[in-house]
């Protein structure tokens, strides 16, 4: 049993290393439309799919979970807060 807990946390693990470099690698998709992320490229195994959600949005910031979704319906999250501003260029923190 024990093998089993360490074998599912190795594979969140990979899991959320991997969905933070897909995010990382469209942030310039994201911070244009930050409602409309949906990825669709090739998935790891027992992912069925990848959105980001809006959280919050508070003034300037918008705080966005990006959820891959597991068959066994578990999901795997990220969390980017994006900046806007008038006097900044759009960033992510």
């Amino acid at each position: 049993m024990k093998l089993r807990l360490v074998l599912e946390e190795m594979y969140t693990t990979a899991i959320r290393a991997w969905l933070n470099s897909i995010v990382d690698q469209r942030i310039d998709q994201i911070i244009r439309s930050p409602d409309e992320f949906s990825y669709a490229g090739p998935l790891p195994p027992m992912v069925t799919n990848v959105q980001g959600r809006l959280v919050a949005n508070v003034g300037n910031r918008q705080s966005i979970d990006f959820v891959a979704s597991i068959t066994d319906g578990h999901e795997v999250t990220t969390t980017r807060v994006i900046m806007k501003s008038s006097e900044l260029c759009p960033r992510h923190i």
